[in-house]
């Protein structure tokens, strides 16, 4: 029953990003991941490392099939930030919302420049300096903002009894 609730949230987060998101509204001329932010927020509060991976992996399964990138890039992406964050908040504070957020946010920035690194052969004249002030900064903030959002839901889904 709760991977069918996971599956559900995925794909409305799935929807929501790729028809209401990156159609009608971008920040900052940027839209925002939901999947990957889900991820991280989810690894935040997972009791588990297999279920932050696992929901890592089919969000960027996803993200792959929809998305334009190199294959494999965005599943990569997602399951090692989810992993860091995971191990990052499990030795700190479990059930702290700050450390959730600066988790989601510092592994966020990596994240995104990491998907950028391996998207980056066809891009001329766009250094790594300039993808992290325009496009990994601005996008882990907002990130950081969803993942607010989304702190409650994804602590009813993975977190276990006691942390609820």
């Amino acid at each position: 029953m709760k991977s069918v609730k996971i599956f559900f949230a995925v794909a409305a987060l799935f929807l929501l990003e790729r028809v209401f998101f990156a159609v009608h509204l971008e920040i900052f001329s940027l839209c925002p991941w939901l999947m990957f932010t889900f991820c991280l927020i989810a690894s935040a509060v997972s009791e588990e490392p297999y279920e932050a991976i696992i929901t890592a992996g089919f969000c960027g399964l996803l993200a792959d099939i929809s998305g334009g990138g190199a294959a494999g890039s965005a599943m990569a992406v997602f399951a090692i930030s989810a992993t860091l964050v995971y191990y990052f908040t499990s030795r700190f504070f479990q059930n702290s919302l700050l450390i959730a957020l600066i988790a989601v946010f510092v592994f966020g920035i990596a994240g995104e420049m990491l998907y950028f690194l391996l998207n980056s052969t066809g891009v001329e004249n766009y250094s790594a300096m300039s993808a992290f002030w325009t496009i990994a900064l601005p996008l882990s903030a907002i990130d950081t903002v969803f993942a607010f959002l989304m702190y409650p839901v994804a602590k009813k889904l993975f977190a276990g009894r006691r942390y609820v």
